[in-house]
């Protein structure tokens, strides 16, 4: 799958992919209004990552009916507003494995009331919430 593969699209209902590996490209679901749930993204170790090798902005930004995402263990580096805008209500995520969160990461979630284990994040500015 390539960047921008499902922007805009009318791509409805839960993304379940088990067989992917590698890295989730950045903006190929932005703005896909009707994906509501994130189920299975196989063994995928980062979340927008760009054709030039670094990292891009927003795999599911503004994603306005997104709320329920299981991001798998493998997953070490989340990018920029991967989720930003994003009405997420139900994560599951193993936050130890987390060592990259770009910035506004999960915008518009302030009223996220958890406890993330910071130990193993080697890059990140600390705003993920973008509050």
């Amino acid at each position: 799958m390539g960047s921008s593969a499902f922007k805009d699209s009318a791509f409805y209902g839960d993304l379940s992919t088990p067989y992917m590996s590698g890295d989730f490209p950045y903006a190929s679901f932005r703005n896909c209004k009707s994906l509501t749930s994130i189920s299975n993204l196989g063994n995928i170790t980062s979340i927008c990552k760009n054709a030039r090798g670094g990292y891009g902005e927003g795999s599911f930004t503004g994603c306005t009916s997104l709320t329920s995402v299981v991001i798998p263990s493998t997953v070490t580096i989340i990018g920029a507003s991967a989720f930003g805008g994003c009405p997420i209500s139900n994560i599951n995520i193993t936050w130890e494995n987390i060592t990259q969160l770009g910035s506004s990461a999960f915008d518009g979630r302030s009223d996220w009331n958890f406890i993330v284990n910071l130990a193993n994040l080697t890059n990140t500015t600390l705003n993920f919430l973008g509050k």
